[in-house]
């Protein structure tokens, strides 16, 4: 074999064999950073379906979009199923209505989609403050937010529920993963009143029973003394404990009313002769003015968002 044979046939060799082994995994740069095909071809997706095209029926499912992604993220950027199925349906010469109207059924069926994940109440829905931003430029997420943050995720890999929604739209607003940590909440307890009232109701159900247990074994006593001054004097410290303890525990129910009326009661004194000026109802506040009366509240203070969370939950937000 001559030089100019060899130098032709390793050159060959290097075009079809060597930098393909080389360059395959890094050749795929058109796909986001971080991600493979496996993870932009989630295992359910609206656009796994069976297609009609020619009188002819092709099914798009996980394992076709996944090999489908890998054709095309030679050439193209695949972020998306949506991408992965319209190159899979070009290259089997579907007509461009024909894509846009499967496309279109998909965005309709997950526009019902989003109606559902997103519901008209959730606690997620209220105002957050950017980390080391002003107070002007607190934002706030609802349900209209909510499915908007749906309706961009028309693949439905992202966004499944309102609290996925709520993590999408936070990641898009620029929040970064340290900027909040909600745990669930299983008692829905939002302020510390509602929980001194739970504490306060749960202690109330243990010791209704127990009373009425002390009562009849106070009286157990007084039927079985024989007339015993240690054993009557013992019943009646019983009783009056009792009594007492009863008469602590339901006093006890009107605190934190009173807690309410110690907090909230003098802003509200002063704020009567403004509302009665203005027209409002005596005792209440426009939803501009709960916010920014929470606003001004907390502002100056170093945990603002936990004061911001508590005033706001008071006003019914």
């Amino acid at each position: 074999m001559n030089k100019k044979n060899f130098f032709l046939i390793s050159l060959l060799a290097l075009i079809f064999f060597i930098l393909p082994v080389i360059l395959g995994p890094k050749s795929l740069a058109s796909l986001p950073q971080g991600k493979s095909c496996e993870d932009i071809c989630p295992r359910s997706s609206l656009f796994y379906n069976t297609y009609t095209h020619a009188n002819m029926r092709y099914e798009f499912n996980r394992p076709v979009c996944v090999d489908a992604c890998r054709y095309a993220a030679q050439w193209l950027y695949v972020a998306s199923v949506r991408t992965v199925f319209i190159d899979w349906a070009v290259r089997l010469n579907f007509t461009s209505d024909e894509i846009q109207g499967y496309v279109k059924e998909v965005k309709e069926r997950r526009a019902d989609e989003c109606n559902n994940i997103c519901p008209e109440e959730s606690d997620y829905y209220r105002l957050y403050h950017k980390p080391g931003g002003s107070r002007s430029e607190d934002i706030k997420f609802d349900q209209s937010e909510c499915i908007s943050v749906c309706l961009n995720d028309i693949d439905g890999s992202v966004v499944t529920d309102v609290k996925s929604a709520f993590i999408q739209w936070a990641q898009n607003n620029g929040f970064s993963s340290g900027s909040f940590f909600e745990f669930p909440n299983p008692l829905e307890i939002k302020t510390v009143g509602e929980l001194i009232e739970a504490i306060i109701k749960w202690l109330f159900w243990i010791a209704l029973p127990l009373s009425v247990i002390f009562i009849l074994y106070a009286a157990y006593l007084f039927i079985t003394s024989g007339g015993k001054p240690e054993i009557i004097k013992k019943a009646k410290n019983t009783l009056i404990y009792t009594l007492i303890g009863v008469a602590i525990i339901l006093l006890a129910n009107s605190i934190p009313y009173l807690i309410k009326n110690i907090l909230y009661g003098h802003s509200n004194t002063n704020n009567t002769n403004q509302t009665e000026q203005s027209g409002q109802i005596p005792g209440t506040h426009s939803e501009d003015e709960k916010i920014n009366d929470c606003l001004d509240k907390c502002h100056n203070l170093e945990d603002n968002d936990t004061c911001l969370d508590d005033c706001l939950s008071s006003f019914g937000f």
